[in-house]
């Protein structure tokens, strides 16, 4: 187990009360803290800003005497060497059976190559070498809590995704996960997929939207798509191409991910735009 080190708790205490103006957290935990060699690669996805959700089994509580999430809560999360690196806050709990994991929850979670496949082989990996400890093997049918959060220290909260491409008045970017609801409401077939989305910037209107799957060999299959003009949709295309390519260098070279399914391809967008 990793556990924080008191003297940078009390500094991150600190640092946290001066830039928030909030009480501080008084808990901390590591991504993966059972195994300690996978903390700091876990702890680089969410430097990186792709890990935005965890999961936790809801027997942790019984198993660890640790408090179960709630939703507001607030906690450090620190690397290997102890120190505190940020602060999160829980903005949304689904208590469900591991196996009812849904694709956007494993690309917000941001581990591996953000696919379903990759998320279970993980989770499956990590659960069958800590659960002996506490006398309790694996299934899928245990219920966990779907944690997605905030990074609110020292990274502002609310700033909104990198955009992929802009044209004018007009950006895309991925939908935050608090916004999926409302776009993914716009978009029929979204289904549980990770979204991108085409904004006015002028009065933030929604004009267009794709659900995308990431695939094992590093391509983005397109599963759904609308755009309200020809503008829209070719700017929906130009952020699925730097999506797919960003998905692809990072799974080229993730420890994560089978080397054996690194293979790397180009994805067909037409289909989806020709009528636009």
């Amino acid at each position: 187990m990793v556990d924080v080190d008191a003297g940078r708790l009390a500094s991150a205490q600190e640092a946290f009360s001066e830039q928030t103006g909030e009480p501080a957290p008084t808990e901390s935990f590591a991504f993966g803290g059972d195994l300690p060699d996978i903390v700091d690669q876990l702890a680089g996805y969410l430097r990186r800003g792709t890990k935005r959700a965890t999961v936790g089994l809801v027997q942790d509580a019984e198993w660890y005497g640790e408090q179960p999430p709630v939703v507001g809560d607030v906690s450090f999360v620190h690397d290997r060497s102890g120190a505190p690196y940020a602060a999160l806050r829980t903005t949304s709990l689904v208590q469900q059976a591991v196996g009812d994991v849904t694709p956007a929850f494993a690309w917000d979670e941001g581990e591996g190559d953000r696919t379903v496949e990759s998320w279970r082989g993980g989770h499956e990996r990590y659960w069958k070498q800590t659960l002996p400890a506490v006398g309790a093997t694996f299934s899928w049918d245990l219920p966990a809590w779907f944690q997605h959060f905030s990074v609110i220290w020292p990274v502002p909260d609310g700033a909104r995704p990198p955009v992929l491409a802009q044209e004018g008045d007009r950006a895309v970017a991925q939908v935050a996960p608090r916004h999926r609801s409302v776009v993914a409401r716009q978009l029929p077939g979204a289904g549980g997929f990770p979204l991108i989305a085409v904004r006015r910037e002028s009065d933030e209107t929604i004009i267009g939207a794709a659900a995308f799957r990431p695939r094992l060999d590093g391509g983005i299959h397109v599963e759904a798509a609308e755009a309200a003009n020809e503008a829209a949709s070719r700017l929906l295309m130009e952020g699925v191409t730097q999506l797919r390519s960003v998905h692809a260098k990072r799974i080229e070279t993730d420890p994560f991910v089978d080397p054996s399914r690194r293979r790397v391809t180009r994805t067909r967008l037409g289909d989806f735009f020709r009528r636009h």
